[in-house]
């Protein structure tokens, strides 16, 4: 598995130092396993609700993960959690 996360405090737009009443992470797949989660996720999204106007992107969403696709980076999965909480989040934004 590959990917990447960040631990934080405050919101995606505007991250600080996490907090010990603020904690949250956003986490991000690539490959494979981003691969069987897009094509998990369903149809892609209108483009005029996308992210990107690329030709080539495509990006899926099923309520607090986002998966894209485009040829240059191939398959990428976002979703995040508050570990206060445990509940599930966005983790990323346009």
């Amino acid at each position: 598995m590959r990917g990447d996360y960040q631990i934080y405090g405050g919101t995606l737009s505007e991250m600080l130092p996490p907090t010990r009443n603020d904690r949250k992470v956003a986490i991000m797949v690539k490959g494979e396993l981003a691969r069987e989660l897009f094509a998990q996720l369903g149809p892609d999204i209108k483009q005029e609700q996308a992210c990107s106007s690329s030709a080539d992107y495509r990006e899926r969403r099923r309520g607090d993960i986002a998966c894209v696709h485009t040829k240059e980076a191939g398959y990428e999965c976002y979703f995040g959690f508050d570990l206060r909480t445990g509940k599930g989040m966005y983790g990323a934004i346009c």
